[in-house]
């Protein structure tokens, strides 16, 4: 994970592959992008080889979330997959 992902990014492959921002859990209209840029932090979720639960050979899965402020329901994205959408279609300029 080089650089954070820019909330417009984020947002932008969120609506060019039609995810919805309304919350599946209580169907609030939308729910928040958690912003990389401006919380300065990555997300992951560790996975464990099987027979144990060794937090120092765990190896992360980067995820980017959408958590919703009403009831807190939190959705994760496969980080790797938007940074590459986003390298794959750069944001145009407003030239």
């Amino acid at each position: 994970m080089d650089r954070p992902i820019k909330l417009t990014d984020a947002i932008r492959f969120f609506e060019a592959k039609g995810v919805s921002r309304k919350c599946p859990s209580c169907e609030h209209e939308e729910c928040d992008v958690i912003d990389e840029d401006r919380a300065n932090v990555h997300l992951a979720l560790p996975g464990f080889q099987f027979g144990g639960y060794d937090v120092y050979r765990a190896t992360m899965f980067g995820v980017y979330g959408l958590s919703c402020a009403n009831c807190g329901y939190m959705r994760f994205y496969h980080r790797s997959v938007i940074a590459e959408w986003v390298a794959d279609n750069p944001e145009r300029s407003a030239d």
